[in-house]
C-alpha cells in the first residue's frame, strides 16, 4: 500500500511520529491538532492565491504533518473516535478544494478550467468511496489517492518556481489520474455489487 501513500509513508510519518510521542503527556486534544492543521492548510491556500509559493509550500508541509500527528496522538492515547475521523476527513476535503481554488486565483486565465475539473473530480472520488462504504464495500482502489494528489500539487507548485507552466501541466496530469480513479472505483464497486447479488 506504500505506493498509494508515498508522501505519508516516506515523509510525513517520519516527522509526525516523534511529534506525536512528544505530545502524548500534554493536554492538547487530537481535535485541537486537527483544527490547527486545517488552519495552516487554509493559510497555505491563501499564499498560493497571491503567488507566494515558497511560503505556501512551507505552510502546506506543516499542515500535512500536523494532519498525520492528530491521528497518531489519538491512536497512541487510544482516543480514536468516529467524530474525530469524520471531522478530519471533512476538513481535509475543505483544504484540498482551497488549495485548488488558490491555484485558480493565482492564474485564472490558464488554471480555471483544469482547476474546476480537478476539484470536482476529487469530490467525486471521495463520494464514490463514501457511497460504497454505506453498502458495505471497502472501495480504496485507484491511483489518485489524496496522498498522490497532494504530492502532484506539491511537485507542480515547486516546479513552477522555475517553470511557470508546471502548474498547468500538473493540473492536467491530475485530471487524467482522477478520471482513471473514478472509473476504477466505479467499476470496482459495481463488480462487488454484482458478486454479492449473484451469491446464493
Amino acid at each position: 500500500m506504500e505506493w498509494k501513500y508515498p508522501l505519508t509513508h516516506y515523509v510525513l510519518r517520519k516527522l509526525s511520529i516523534p511529534i506525536a510521542k512528544h505530545l502524548i503527556p500534554s493536554t492538547i486534544s487530537p481535535t485541537s491538532i486537527t483544527i490547527a492543521g486545517f488552519i495552516l492548510g487554509i493559510i497555505s491556500a491563501f499564499f498560493i492565491a497571491i503567488n507566494q509559493f515558497i511560503i505556501a509550500l512551507i505552510l502546506l508541509l506543516f499542515s500535512l504533518v500536523i494532519d498525520v500527528v492528530d491521528g497518531e496522538v489519538a491512536r497512541l492515547r487510544k482516543q480514536s473516535t468516529k467524530r474525530g475521523a469524520f471531522l478530519d476527513s471533512l476538513l481535509d476535503r475543505v483544504v484540498d478544494s482551497s488549495l485548488i481554488f488558490g491555484l485558480v486565483i493565482s492564474n485564472p486565465e490558464y488554471l480555471t478550467i483544469p482547476g474546476i475539473i480537478v476539484a470536482s473530480g476529487s469530490i467525486i472520488i471521495s463520494y464514490i468511496r463514501k457511497q460504497a462504504d454505506e453498502i458495505g464495500i471497502d472501495c480504496r482502489v485507484g491511483i489518485a489517492t489524496r496522498d498522490i494528489r497532494i504530492l502532484v500539487l506539491i511537485i507542480g507548485i515547486s516546479a513552477s518556481l522555475f517553470y511557470p507552466q508546471a502548474l498547468f501541466y500538473s493540473l492536467i496530469f491530475l485530471t487524467m489520474i482522477i478520471f482513471i480513479t473514478i472509473l476504477q472505483r466505479a467499476s470496482y464497486t459495481f463488480n462487488k455489487i454484482r458478486e454479492t447479488s449473484t451469491k446464493p
